[in-house]
């Protein structure tokens, strides 16, 4: 049920969407894993892969944080059910130093250059690699560990809210 703001009040109704998507997140995740040594680095289908992968990352916990704590859609949709600590394991795993920066700002500021607002221009990278050289074997072996971490915390985020919601995850 929508509220007079178009927002669902429903922690069941928010759950279900929420857990949705993380099942449509883990599903390309698991196929790029799978799939991943039949493409080269910088091919077409890697790179199609990565790229979805950053914007659900961004689209979930990054964007248009503004005020809040944390950025993406799912901080003000658990918060409006106080259930926003569900996020923290995640939360942690973007913070994590990375070069000169954070895992998850490396994702933001991929996504926001090269792809969403792209110039098609290796400038649209530069601003990431002046933060964190990934040519460096330390910071790609750090890159994957992350990206896997931050998949399994996204996973687990979709069994903590469905207990949280009193439902089995199955139910979804």
């Amino acid at each position: 049920m929508l509220n007079e703001e178009g927002q669902i009040d429903n922690l069941e109704e928010t759950a279900l969407f929420i857990v949705h998507a993380i099942k449509q997140f883990c599903f390309g995740f698991e196929l790029m894993d799978n799939l991943a040594d039949n493409y080269a680095d910088g091919s077409a289908g890697k790179a199609f892969f990565l790229n979805s992968i950053y914007q659900y990352l961004a689209i979930f916990y990054l964007i248009d944080r503004g005020s809040k704590p944390m950025g993406g859609a799912f901080y003000p949709a658990l918060e409006k059910h106080n259930l926003q600590n569900l996020l923290d394991p995640a939360r942690n795993v973007l913070k994590s130093k990375l070069g000169n920066t954070t895992f998850g700002e490396v994702i933001r500021m991929f996504r926001n250059t090269a792809i969403v607002h792209t110039g098609y221009s290796d400038s649209d990278t530069d601003r990431i690699y002046k933060k964190v050289d990934m040519s460096e074997l330390k910071f790609q072996q750090e890159w994957q560990r992350l990206l896997l971490k931050i998949y399994k915390e996204t996973r687990l985020l979709a069994i903590r809210l469905a207990k949280a919601s009193g439902r089995k995850l199955s139910d979804f």
